[in-house]
C-alpha cells in the first residue's frame, strides 16, 4: 500500500461542525456533520453529485454512578 494524503476542510473552523475530508490524489470525499446542519450541508455543491451516502445517528449515553 502507498502513502496516501487525506486533506481536511472546516467550512466554518469548527472542528464539531461541518468537515470536510478528501483523499487528494482521488474521487473520494467525506462530509460529516451535525443533524442541525443538515440544511446548510444540503447547500453545497458537492452532495449533490451521484454517491454513496451513510446516515448514522450516535447517540451520547449518560453516566450514571
Amino acid at each position: 500500500m502507498r502513502p496516501q494524503t487525506i486533506q481536511l476542510f472546516l467550512p466554518d473552523g469548527s472542528p464539531i461542525s461541518i468537515r470536510e475530508a478528501e483523499i487528494t490524489n482521488r474521487l473520494v470525499n467525506a462530509i460529516l456533520f451535525p443533524r442541525n446542519k443538515i440544511k446548510e450541508v444540503a447547500k453545497r455543491e458537492g452532495v449533490h453529485f451521484t454517491g454513496i451516502f451513510f446516515y448514522l445517528v450516535i447517540q451520547k449515553m449518560a453516566l450514571h454512578h
